[in-house]
């Protein structure tokens, strides 16, 4: 459960937001574990230039800081949209066949369905 708020916000309202999410959800007062950095997904792996900006990404139920997150410039979209174009033009997915990506498809949203309240 991830959501980032701007800096601004005070503690008491980060506090109320938290407690409605906990009473309209309960499970969000279970733990989770998430790594402590995230960068770029690019081409099967993460990447983060060492002198990104990165975020801070806070569990407004408990306050907490869950992990940090990179910001990506130019230079990583061009990264990322080169890689994509490149999968896409010598990958699998391309040349499969329609019904074998739609059964794909189908059971990557039937697995995201069961963890609809990890996600909420």
């Amino acid at each position: 459960f991830l959501i980032t708020f701007p800096l601004f916000l005070n503690e008491s309202i980060y506090s109320m937001i938290g407690n409605t999410l906990k009473r309209l959800h309960p499970r969000l007062s279970q733990s989770r574990s998430f790594q402590t950095h995230y960068g770029s997904w690019i081409n099967g792996a993460s990447y983060s230039p060492s002198n990104a900006p990165t975020y801070s990404v806070v569990d407004p139920a408990r306050l907490n800081h869950l992990c940090t997150i990179v910001d990506a410039d130019e230079a990583t979209v061009d990264m990322a949209v080169k890689s994509g174009r490149t999968a896409f033009e010598k990958g699998d997915w391309r040349l499969m066949d329609v019904r074998d990506r739609a059964e794909i498809l189908n059971e990557s949203a039937r697995r995201l369905r069961e963890r609809v309240p990890e996600f909420a």
